[in-house]
């Protein structure tokens, strides 16, 4: 019995996810498909954070960057990635850039995300002005939202963009489902 039929826009993404589930070649696999650079979104999305998971962070903002239909949380994990890269110059672009884009929609765990991001960077390199103004004001509006301790000294990691993955049902890493 076939799951989807022939013609379903899923079945590239579902090949793609199997053939990097390979135990013995999934990294292989993605190192190969790079090169045919015939990726959707979906599969860049998926490469990029497992790329984030290996820790090849500058490859990882370069599939980030080539997504052409971007969401809020792949410019976050681009930004994340140039943090552990320790790029602070272009970590700091890209939090900038996410400020000035008409996003359609920011949820309060993507803001919070990019409120963990600054803080971080502010721990490793120190903030401008502009950037220093922002958190505040990220702050004061997280703080209205109901969220507790913004000052916890927890710092984002790979699995904190699980929290952001779009599922409201799932508990969050830094949110918990009283603030959805």
């Amino acid at each position: 019995t076939e799951i989807l039929p022939r013609d379903s826009g899923l079945i590239p993404f579902a090949d793609f996810v199997v053939n990097y589930s390979d135990p013995e070649g999934g990294r292989a696999f993605l190192d190969a498909s790079i090169e045919s650079g015939s990726w959707d979104d979906e599969m860049r999305r998926f490469a990029g954070f497992r790329l984030l998971e290996s820790g090849d962070f500058n490859l990882a903002t370069n599939l980030f960057g080539g997504i052409e239909r971007q969401k809020p949380k792949d410019y976050l994990a681009s930004g994340f990635a140039m943090l552990e890269a320790e790029d602070y110059d272009l970590a700091s672009q890209i939090l900038q850039e996410f400020a000035v884009i008409p996003w359609l929609r920011v949820r309060p765990d993507e803001n919070y995300m990019y409120y963990q991001l600054y803080r971080l960077l502010e721990s490793r390199k120190g903030l401008t002005p502009l950037e220093h103004h922002r958190v505040e004001e990220l702050s004061k509006s997280l703080t209205g939202l109901g969220y507790p301790d913004l000052d916890s000294g927890q710092e984002p990691d790979i699995n904190s963009f699980c929290a952001i993955s779009g599922n409201p049902d799932e508990e969050s890493v830094f949110t918990s489902n009283e603030h959805r």
